[in-house]
C-alpha cells in the first residue's frame, strides 16, 4: 500500500471514529439537560446584555430603550429560573400560533401556505406535548444516528472507493 493510501485510510479512520463517537455522545446526551444548561447560559447573556444596556447613556434617554432592556432582563430570569414551563408554552404557543394566524391572513395561497407552515406547527405541538427537553432528546437522537450512519456510509465508500485505485 502507498504513503498516500496509508494517509487516505488514516484520515478516513479517524474521521469516521470522530464522527461515530460524537453520534453516541449525542445520543447518549439528556435532552432535559442540554436544554437547561443551554436555557441558563441564554438567560445569563440576555441578564448581562440588558445591564450593560441599561448602564449606557443613550438608552437611559429612550423610554422604548429601557422597557426593551428591561423585558431581556426579565425574559434572563424567566430562562434561568422557570425553563420547562415558561418555555414550553411560551415556544409552543408561538410555533402553533403564528402559522395558524399567517394561513387565516393568507386565505387565498392556503395550500401554498399549509405547506410552509405545517412543519412549524408540528414542532410546536411536539414542544407543547413533549416539553422543550423531550424534543431535544429526539433531535439529539436524530443527529446521532445521522452521524453515526453517515460515519459507516462514508467508511464503506471510502474503503471501495481506495479498492479500486489500486
Amino acid at each position: 500500500m502507498s504513503e498516500t493510501k496509508k494517509y487516505l485510510l488514516i484520515r478516513m479512520l479517524t474521521s469516521v471514529l470522530v464522527a461515530i463517537a460524537l453520534g453516541i455522545l449525542l445520543i447518549l446526551i439528556d435532552g432535559d439537560f442540554f436544554t437547561r444548561i443551554l436555557f441558563i447560559i441564554f438567560g445569563v447573556i440576555f441578564i448581562l446584555e440588558g445591564l450593560l444596556a441599561l448602564l449606557s447613556e443613550s438608552v437611559r434617554k429612550n423610554v422604548f430603550l429601557i422597557v426593551a432592556n428591561a423585558l431581556a432582563i426579565l425574559l434572563g430570569i424567566l430562562l434561568i429560573f422557570f425553563q420547562e414551563g415558561f418555555i414550553r408554552i411560551s415556544v409552543g404557543i408561538y410555533f402553533i400560533g403564528v402559522p395558524v394566524i399567517l394561513l387565516i391572513l393568507r386565505r387565498e395561497y392556503f395550500k401554498e401556505e399549509l405547506k410552509e407552515q405545517l412543519p412549524k406547527i408540528v414542532v410546536g405541538l411536539l414542544v407543547l406535548i413533549l416539553g422543550i427537553g423531550g424534543f431535544v432528546n429526539i433531535l439529539l437522537d436524530v443527529l446521532g444516528w445521522i452521524l453515526i450512519v453517515g460515519a459507516v456510509l462514508y467508511l464503506i465508500l471510502g474503503c471501495i472507493s481506495l479498492s479500486k485505485h489500486e
